[in-house]
C-alpha cells in the first residue's frame, strides 16, 4: 500500500510490481500510474476516485507497433475491398463513387476491430478487461451526463466557429453530406455512427492509451499523445475541425479515466457521430451543397 508523502498526494506505484489483471489497480491521480488501493465509491462522472483499472499488459513500444500494424493491415484490406467492388461494378462507375469508398471504409473498420481485439488478448486473460470494456457499475444517467456535457461543449464550440469562420465548418461537413444524401445512406450510418466510434475507441483509448498509461508517461501525457495521433487521422479537416477532434479526444480519454469504462466513450462518440449524420440528412446547411 502506498504511503502519503506529506504533500497530500499518494506515492506513485510501480505498475510492473502489480500482477496483471488483478482488478485492484486504480489511478492515484490524472498524472500518475495506478496504485493498489481499492476504489469502491459509487460511480459518478465527477465525484469519487477515478475508476480505471489498467489490465492491458502490452509493453508501450510494442503497443505502438501493434497499432501501426493494425492500421496498415486495415488500410490494405479496405483498399482491396474497394478494388474488388470497382472490378465487379459497372465500368462507367466513377472512380470516386460512394459505394466503393464506403465498402472500403467498413471493411477497414471490421478488420481493425477484429485485430485490436485479438491483440488485446495476447498479454491478458480477457480482451474485455484489457480494453476497459467492463461496465464498471455505470448507470444510464452516467452515460447521459457524459453525453450531455460533450454535446453542450461542442454546441458552444460549433457556434463560435460558425460566427468566426463558417466556411471551415461547411468544408468539413460537405464530404459527409455526399454520402448521407446518396443511396448508400444506410451504410454511411453504419460506417460513421457505429464502425468509426468502435474502431477508433478500441484502438486509441481502449488499447493504446491503456498500454501507454502504465508506463512512466502516466495517464495525462499518454492521453495527449494518443489524442494527437487520433487527431492526425483527421488531417483533411480544417484547423477548427482538428481542434474540435483534439478536444473531444481529450474529453473521451478523461471519461475513460474517471468512469473506468471505455463503454462511455464509445457511447458518446457513436451518439455524437449519429447526430451529425442525421443532421446532414434532414437539415440543409447553407453552402454545404456546393462546398468541396
Amino acid at each position: 500500500m502506498n504511503e502519503d508523502d506529506g504533500r497530500g498526494l499518494p506515492e506513485l506505484a510501480d505498475n510492473r510490481a502489480m500482477p496483471p489483471g488483478d482488478g485492484n489497480s486504480h489511478p492515484a491521480g490524472f498524472f500518475g500510474a495506478p496504485t493498489d488501493r481499492l476504489g469502491r465509491a459509487p460511480v459518478h462522472v465527477f465525484r469519487g476516485p477515478p475508476r480505471l483499472r489498467l489490465a492491458n499488459d502490452w509493453p508501450p513500444f510494442a503497443a505502438v507497433g501493434a497499432v501501426l500494424i493494425i492500421l496498415i493491415l486495415s488500410f490494405v484490406a479496405g483498399t482491396a475491398a474497394s478494388v474488388v467492388t470497382l472490378a465487379m461494378s459497372d465500368p462507367s462507375l466513377p472512380r470516386d463513387a460512394v459505394w466503393p469508398q464506403l465498402i472500403a471504409l467498413v471493411t477497414a473498420q471490421v478488420v481493425a476491430i477484429a485485430l485490436v481485439m485479438l491483440a488485446a488478448r495476447f498479454f491478458s486473460d480477457s480482451w474485455i478487461k484489457a480494453l476497459a470494456l467492463e461496465g464498471a457499475g455505470l448507470r444510464a444517467r452516467d452515460y447521459l451526463l457524459a453525453l450531455g456535457i460533450m454535446v453542450a461543449a461542442m454546441a458552444l464550440f460549433t457556434g463560435i466557429v460558425w460566427l468566426v469562420d463558417p466556411s471551415s465548418m461547411i468544408e468539413d461537413l460537405a464530404p459527409f453530406r455526399v454520402f448521407v444524401r446518396s443511396d448508400a445512406w444506410w451504410l454511411t450510418l453504419i460506417a460513421v455512427g457505429i464502425g468509426a466510434p468502435l474502431m477508433e475507441e478500441l484502438i486509441f483509448r481502449g488499447f493504446l492509451l491503456t498500454a501507454l498509461a502504465k508506463s512512466r508517461l502516466g495517464f495525462a501525457v499518454s492521453a495527449v499523445v494518443t489524442t494527437v495521433v487520433w487527431t492526425a487521422l483527421h488531417a483533411s479537416y480544417s484547423p477548427a475541425g482538428l481542434l474540435a477532434v483534439f478536444l473531444v479526444g481529450l474529453y473521451l480519454s478523461w471519461l475513460v479515466w474517471r468512469t473506468g469504462s471505455l463503454r462511455v466513450a464509445i457511447f458518446c462518440h457513436a451518439t455524437y457521430n449519429l447526430g451529425v449524420v442525421l443532421l446532414l440528412m434532414f437539415v440543409e446547411i447553407p453552402g454545404a451543397a456546393t462546398a468541396g
